[in-house]
């Protein structure tokens, strides 16, 4: 099986023997645009009387199946997320989608404008320079991984609420759930890389969260880049790592931004993985205007 499509169908035709359940309906493929435009290949697993369908993205396996992992021990491996996953969404109350739940769950996502503009023309957003801020409603927090939808204009007109009172919501709620993290970046990844010499020329921080998740959300936090920049001392370059993080690097007046600018490109398009990419821009933060620009 050189090809997706064969594993796919192999996948298909043999994953219900690892399943051992006799409520298995039917069992379909599709297409789902996640962030950034792209488009991963979903397997969802009907049963009987049942109107849950956890979604194996099939991608993942693919690569491990090109790596050399046994075709069995892939099969088993799904059928023990699909088993997991229905477990977690029969756990979530069947009021997921009230108002009152959708208050204490919804957060707030920085991802790029551009690449994901079809999607945005169904979703409240708020424009922040090329990107916007999205609000998503957490539905599993597995510490490494969450499980989430995003909130669209359907979930607006059913809650009857205004884009400004989900901002309030979602503003609080991602200090809580996600909470900061501000630190030296050396000192992030002392233990895990050699960097005994790496950012003593160079002195860059981290701001993300406690979980490495959406953690470049925090850059749109007013009174979060006001206590950043006091703590530096200094202007600051806000460098998009990805959807996770960003990089800050304060303004000594010896850094050209426009190289910069070309190592940002550079490792979006040969590091940052499509899925996890926020922007080419190099932003700029004032101190003394406490405004951030392009």
């Amino acid at each position: 099986m050189n090809k997706f499509n064969e594993f796919v169908d192999y996948i298909v035709d043999n994953i219900t023997d690892y399943l051992m359940r006799d409520d298995i309906e039917k069992i379909e493929v599709q297409k789902t645009r996640k962030n950034n435009n792209c488009i991963f290949t979903g397997m969802l697993i009907f049963l009987k009387d049942n109107n849950l369908q956890p979604n194996i993205y099939l991608e993942p396996f693919y690569n491990d199946y090109k790596s050399g992992k046994d075709l069995d021990d892939i099969l088993q491996a799904m059928a023990s997320d699909f088993n997991q996953a229905l477990n977690n969404m029969i756990t979530v109350s069947e009021d997921i989608l009230s108002e009152e739940q959708i208050k204490r769950k919804c957060f707030l996502k920085l991802v790029n404008y551009k690449k994901n503009e079809e999607e945005l023309e169904h979703a409240p957003y708020i424009p922040f320079h090329d990107l916007a801020i999205t609000f998503w409603c957490l539905v599993d927090d597995e510490g490494n991984s969450i499980s989430s939808f995003m909130i669209n204009q359907k979930h607006m007109d059913l809650w009857d609420i205004s884009v400004e009172e989900l901002y309030c919501y979602a503003k609080k709620n991602t200090t809580e759930l996600f909470p900061m993290l501000f630190t030296r970046l050396d000192k992030m990844l002392r233990g895990i890389v050699n960097v005994d010499n790496m950012t003593k020329e160079i002195e860059m921080y981290i701001l993300t969260n406690r979980q490495n998740i959406n953690g470049s959300i925090y850059m749109t936090y007013k009174k979060v880049m006001e206590d950043v920049s006091e703590q530096i001392g200094a202007n600051m370059f806000i460098i998009p790592s990805s959807i996770n993080e960003v990089l800050i690097l304060p303004d000594k007046g010896n850094i050209d931004k426009k190289y910069i600018e070309g190592l940002v490109k550079d490792v979006n398009e040969n590091v940052v993985s499509p899925l996890e990419f926020l922007s080419n821009t190099v932003y700029y933060y004032d101190c003394k205007t406490k405004t951030i620009e392009i």
